[in-house]
């Protein structure tokens, strides 16, 4: 299906090994890409690799704007229209305190890595939960 949602992907450097395509990502202070952790702002989605395989871990290509695939992690319930937030894993729905990272627009929860599709939220500070 194809979404009117523009998308922009980047490649950054990365010196970790173990990411995975269609995970949370983030940076790090020196610039290098790695897995989003829970109550923090991802920078995008990895496009690079394959599902559920470890990808190059030289550059790295992640979208941050658009509608990506995304994995979710093991204890997700969610469906169309709910937001999600950053996990070690993947997505997962969101607690108190937690950071929206994005909203679903198909696809819903069913089990360990299920993908869904995610609308992007981009980074505007304070977006956690309450």
């Amino acid at each position: 299906m194809a979404w009117e949602a523009p998308q922009q992907i980047l490649t950054f450097p990365t010196a970790t090994t173990g990411l995975v395509r269609y995970q949370f990502a983030s940076l790090t202070t020196a610039g290098n890409v790695i897995a989003a952790t829970t109550n923090t702002q991802p920078l995008g989605v990895i496009q690079d690799g394959t599902t559920n395989s470890t990808v190059d871990p030289t550059h790295i290509s992640v979208m941050v704007a658009g509608v990506s695939k995304l994995k979710l992690d093991t204890a997700s319930t969610v469906a169309v229209s709910d937001i999600v937030s950053a996990s070690t894993v993947g997505a997962k729905a969101p607690a108190a305190g937690d950071v929206v990272a994005g909203l679903i627009v198909a696809g819903a929860s069913g089990g360990a890595g299920r993908l869904v599709s995610v609308l992007i939220a981009a980074p505007t500070g304070s977006t956690a939960i309450n």
